[in-house]
């Protein structure tokens, strides 16, 4: 059994995957694209996750071998896990929190012509 220490860092690590340095890879992929910061932020933390990660660790287990490929699939299915509920939790508030900053962005951009009426001719 691991001891405190263990499951701690293992813990951090897990953390440090889901939370920074996957959307830092995301965000980084997404550098010279036409989306805004904020599309780009939602994209990077969203991303794609859960099974892709199952099917690159059973990809991997069949081109080496790996010591402990029990311990990597407990870590891996707690990472799906974590990320799963995460993504649960926070898509409905990021989402909404997206529209209403479209929203306002537009607003303060938009030309008094856009208030206009339109001209029939």
């Amino acid at each position: 059994m691991a001891t405190f220490a263990e499951q701690v860092e293992r813990l951090v690590a897990m953390l440090m995957l889901v939370l920074i340095i996957r959307p830092a890879i995301g965000w980084l992929c997404l550098i010279g694209s036409s989306h805004d910061r904020t599309t780009r932020a939602l994209i990077s933390f969203f991303g794609i996750r859960g099974i892709g990660t199952l099917y690159y660790m059973l990809y991997a287990f069949q081109q080496t071998r790996f010591e402990d490929q029990q311990r990597l699939w407990a870590l891996g299915g707690f990472v799906v896990l974590v990320s799963v509920v995460l993504h649960g939790v926070t898509a409905g508030p990021l989402l909404t929190w997206s529209d209403r900053l479209t929203r306002r962005q537009r607003l303060e951009h938009r030309s008094p012509r856009d208030d206009a009426p339109a001209r029939i001719e």
